[in-house]
């Protein structure tokens, strides 16, 4: 799954962080704990993965994972179907629950590869500019291939972007 906001809560918790701040002030109820992490820096992304002992996945390793060994167009097959994630064409126009598409899921069970949210990655995608590099699509873009890329500054924050970790070898 993408980091949700309640991964993100324990960890500032544990860290004595701040909440981000477009976070209620009350807090967050069960439905927004379920919710990717948005609004973060990929800066941020780093910092919560290195916390954890992780890392943000690679281009390679995130293409590896949503269109495995046979080399997918999407994460659950080589035909386009909006039902199957949270992308424009689904008219969900919001950020949904991680778990809200198993029928999304890739071949090695990973859920929100193709659809909810944008994922940073370690990779670069403009060294002069310092971009970097998202993969995946949102519920603000529409479907795309499970290789596509996008351009992220990396200080921006937006409310289709997140990010997922992997183990460091």
């Amino acid at each position: 799954y993408p980091v949700t906001n309640g991964d993100y809560e324990e960890f500032i918790t544990e860290n004595r962080k701040r909440a981000p701040r477009h976070w209620p002030a009350s807090g967050l109820n069960d439905e927004l704990r379920d919710l990717p992490i948005v609004m973060l820096t990929y800066d941020e992304a780093c910092a919560f993965a290195e916390g954890l002992g992780k890392a943000l996945p690679t281009p390679a390793q995130y293409e590896k994972a949503a269109r495995g060994n046979e080399g997918l167009k999407y994460p659950w097959g080589d035909q386009s179907e909006s039902r199957f994630s949270n992308t424009k064409e689904s008219g969900i126009g919001k950020l949904t629950s991680v778990d809200s598409f198993p029928a999304g899921q890739s071949p090695c069970g990973c859920f929100d590869l193709a659809g909810n949210v944008l994922h940073w990655t370690r990779g670069v995608y403009d060294p002069d500019n310092g971009t970097q590099i998202a993969m995946g699509s949102s519920f603000k873009h529409y479907l795309g291939a499970s290789h596509w890329i996008h351009e992220e500054a990396p200080e921006k924050r937006r409310d289709y972007l997140s990010f997922r970790c992997v183990w460091r070898p």
